[in-house]
């Protein structure tokens, strides 16, 4: 070995060390940033997303059908009457908001359910699997 080259070895392999060290440590800290985050949907296969996706889509357009009829037809006649006539509007007033409200809170929740699948599909997408998501997680900094 010449005199240039074994001088040359020891200063690598101190780099090379380096880089690894900065490497796993970067790669811990990311690992642990992904997994504080709430991801509900997470163990779910893409096609089972996409199907659970779909049906959600087509419950909450339904949903929001029967919530906008309900809304709309609410009122009903406004005419004075007998005690009791009056008593028994307004009870029919009563269970017609009160239904008109849990489907609303219904449609509500369906459609936060909606967003997180939604959301955990395009951070799928953005981050990738495999190879590419172990490189992200390695090289962001």
């Amino acid at each position: 070995m010449a005199r240039g080259e074994r001088g040359t070895s020891p200063l690598l392999v101190v780099v090379l060390l380096g880089l690894l060290g900065g490497g796993a440590f970067n790669y811990h800290r990311n690992y642990q940033a992904e997994s504080v985050e709430p991801r509900p949907y997470q163990g779910y296969s893409d096609e089972d997303l996409g199907k659970l996706l779909a049906a959600y889509q087509s419950e909450n357009r339904t949903l929001e059908q029967r919530y906008q009829g309900s809304r709309t037809s609410g009122g009903g006649s406004q005419r004075a009457g007998m005690l009791d006539e009056n008593l028994r509007a307004f009870e029919a007033a009563q269970r017609s908001a009160s239904a008109t409200r849990e489907l609303g809170a219904r449609l509500s929740m369906q459609q936060a359910a909606q967003r997180q699948i939604e959301s955990e599909l395009e951070r799928r997408e953005a981050t990738g699997e495999g190879l590419r998501l172990h490189m992200k997680r390695l090289l962001t900094i």
